[in-house]
């Protein structure tokens, strides 16, 4: 239902091609087929025209090869027509891989739309799904926004798609904005603005021009604004007023804030936990994905659902942890459960935590303090002269829930991070004798006040969250086993940029062991001298004041 057609500027030249150009627009016609122009290293011009190189081409075509009555013609118009279809024109962009990401992207939303993708065996999804279109009330020309409330790992994401994907062919173009309160830490709001308009208007955007919104104000569009945490930010999203979106357009917007939502949506929908009978089907999809449950597994089943309280995400991670395990194993994490006199959903998650070994749960901490949102080939190159094992223990964390990687980025959701950071703050009531460092007021304390043991492994710091402080040169004296030292700015080019600063002699000491080292715009002119950088993978330090290194082969790139 869909073709590229290449034109290069020996294409003409091919009497093979040009049937099957024919045979491509006939089905365009007939049975609504896509067709995606690609001008590679040719004017879109010379193939309307077949002129210059491309007209030779099909010149010496004509010449070469006898062709029958009415050929000849036939071939112009339907290099005519093509040459009038919306395509990507290699010319206008600099890099050949950004210009093959772009018709990669454009493919796929096309595909969306032909081919949307509903989802398959999510237990009381349907449920959902028909109330939130009730809510969306299809038939109204009016602009409607509906907001989707509730705890974490309720499963609003998970709704949120499905409705979006089950609706989607309905417009004239839509857009799925993720995870935007973690999006916001790393860009602006301008630039997912900028990732809707450009997927709802089918082409690249760059600014938000008058131009622009009014063509998106023409546009009947669906758009999912997915975790968002702030009303402000809603409103910016929204583009101040609703009547910014085509007559009949729709905008879904999830939140663990209820507050959020009250001032810009027209309808709310809660989502609640599953009942008993829902959570033990999607806890068993987990739990026997190749066996059946044993006379023992159906005596424990009811009690391990009772204690995630019907939460989707800690009957998945439970019942993935689960699977394939011994007798023993099930009832050893039922007792674990039963001592609990209150249960909450972060014990239910540490369970499967429990269930790993050190290496598999060192990466876990890794990712849930300092790689979250990595590509997973960058982060297991990070790693893996010292686990060789990384790439392996990964897959592991996949296969039991705890790690998501969707397009090769790892991440994971929120209440897994939020345990995460509880295991870290559980290793100690001093900041400086925990392994991983990640709040800011922990690593002010740190810092400051020279706290840093060997016990540190980590240092992630958020400098826009961050006060301000000046360090000493001895900062970092005690921390001989730092592995990760990360400073980075977020707001970068909208807040004070610096707020951590070194002294005139810059640092005396950091630690060999150091193998991933960011920090946006380091105050220094130099490293330590005797840093000797044997372990650094990867050092980023953009807008910063550094002029040398360190002594030595500097390899590391």
């Amino acid at each position: 239902m869909l073709s590229a057609i290449i034109f290069s500027q020996n294409y003409a030249s091919s009497k093979w091609c040009l049937d099957e150009l024919l045979k491509i627009l006939e089905s365009r016609k007939v049975r609504g087929q896509i067709a995606i122009p690609v001008f590679y290293a040719v004017d879109p011009s010379d193939v309307r025209k077949q002129s210059g190189s491309f007209g030779d081409a099909f010149a010496y075509l004509v010449k070469r090869k006898a062709l029958e009555m009415g050929e000849e013609q036939c071939f112009r118009a339907a290099l005519n027509e093509a040459a009038n279809i919306s395509g990507h024109d290699s010319r206008k962009i600099e890099s050949e891989s950004k210009f093959i990401e772009e018709i990669v992207e454009d493919i796929l939303n096309k595909l969306c739309k032909i081919f949307p993708v509903h989802p398959t065996n999510l237990v009381g999804i349907d449920e959902h799904v028909r109330k939130i279109e009730s809510l969306l009330d299809m038939e109204t020309q009016d602009v409607r926004i509906v907001g989707i409330w509730g705890m974490c790992g309720i499963g609003k994401t998970t709704i949120a798609r499905a409705v979006y994907n089950k609706i989607c062919t309905k417009f004239e173009g839509f857009s799925f904005i993720a995870n935007v309160r973690e999006e916001l830490k790393r860009r602006t709001v301008f630039d997912l603005q900028r990732r809707f308009f450009s997927r709802v208007l089918d082409q690249k955007i760059w600014e938000a021009s008058p131009f622009i919104k009014d063509r998106l104000r023409r546009k009947k569009v669906l758009i999912v604004f997915d975790d968002v945490d702030s009303s402000m930010v809603l409103q910016e999203l929204l583009l101040e007023q609703r009547d910014a979106f085509g007559p009949g357009s729709r905008i879904l917007v999830t939140s663990r804030d209820q507050q959020v939502l009250n001032q810009e949506v027209d309808a709310t929908y809660e989502v609640k936990a599953l009942n008993h009978m829902d959570a033990l089907q999607l806890f068993k999809t987990k739990a026997f994905k190749k066996t059946c449950p044993t006379i023992d597994h159906i005596h424990l089943l009811g009690r391990m659902v009772t204690y995630t309280k019907g939460n989707p995400l800690a009957l998945v991670v439970l019942g993935s942890a689960l699977c394939d395990k011994s007798r023993e194993d099930w009832y050893s994490a039922s007792n674990g459960l039963g001592q609990i006199q209150s249960v909450e959903i972060l014990n239910v998650l540490r369970v499967s935590f429990d269930g790993l070994d050190t290496e598999q749960r060192s990466i876990f901490l890794h990712i849930a303090c300092f790689f979250k949102g990595i590509n997973r080939l960058h982060f297991t190159r990070i790693l893996e002269n010292k686990c060789p094992a990384v790439h392996y223990y990964i897959s592991v964390l996949i296969d039991k829930s705890l790690v998501l990687a969707s397009d090769n980025i790892l991440g994971m959701h929120d209440l897994l991070q939020e345990m995460a950071y509880s295991i870290v703050h559980e290793e100690s009531e001093d900041p400086g004798e925990r392994s991983r460092l990640f709040d800011p007021e922990d690593i002010y304390k740190v810092l400051k006040e020279n706290k840093g043991t060997k016990r540190v492994k980590g240092i992630c710091l958020d400098m826009s969250k961050s006060r301000k402080m000046s360090l000493k040169t001895d900062s970092f004296a005690g921390m001989n086993c730092l592995e990760f030292l990360i400073f980075h700015n977020p707001s970068y080019f909208e807040v004070e940029k610096n707020k951590v600063h070194l002294p005139h002699a810059g640092l005396e000491y950091l630690s060999n062991e150091l193998r991933y080292f960011h920090w946006d715009g380091f105050p220094s002119k130099s490293l330590p001298q005797d840093f000797s950088a044997e372990n650094l993978v990867q050092f980023d330090f953009p807008e910063s004041k550094v002029e040398k290194l360190w002594s030595g082969k500097q390899v590391c790139c």
